[in-house]
């Protein structure tokens, strides 16, 4: 995700299996400590050769220079509608979870604790405008219009 002055944007890449465990749980140590052990069970990634794929390559640079690691594994099941005028999207979001282990990832036995039992975080999202069909359905009594960040939310209680 990115956000420049307000305004957001999502790039996306395409990885093998092997290539989001090697990024998500990522091997500690020098390359001799790590030599036949992985605490999360899970074999390194072999080095990718640079790709075409700028998104991966500027998330590998992070990583790397800025120490990025993975800290937190938030699931939530969503319901999206679309409308077309304006290019609406509404996105219902329930049953928020999280895990601070992100082998839990790869692991969906593992627990995930609820961090906002009962809640339900309600996003609107469109380019142009917001018609007022659209507008009038999603008053909700009682509901309060605020930021949210699932994982704000996920990781307040470490």
């Amino acid at each position: 995700k990115v956000k420049r002055n307000g305004a957001g944007s999502k790039h996306a890449s395409w990885l093998t299996p092997r290539e989001a465990r090697s990024l998500a749980i990522p091997s500690r140590g020098t390359p001799r400590e790590q030599k036949g052990r992985h605490e999360h069970g899970l074999s390194p990634a072999p080095a990718r050769e640079v790709s075409n794929d700028p998104v991966l390559e500027e998330f590998k640079a992070a990583q790397r220079v800025l120490g990025l690691r993975p800290c937190v594994v938030v699931t939530y099941e969503r319901e999206a509608y679309a409308f077309a005028p304006g290019n609406v999207r509404v996105t219902l979001d329930a049953r928020m979870r999280s895990c601070r282990h992100p082998e839990s990832f790869f692991d969906p036995s593992r627990l995930l604790v609820p961090y906002a039992p009962g809640a339900v975080v309600l996003e609107v999202k469109y380019d142009a405008y917001l018609p007022d069909i659209v507008r009038d359905a999603i008053q909700v009594p009682g509901a309060v219009r605020v930021a949210h960040s699932k994982y704000a939310l996920a990781r307040r209680f470490e």
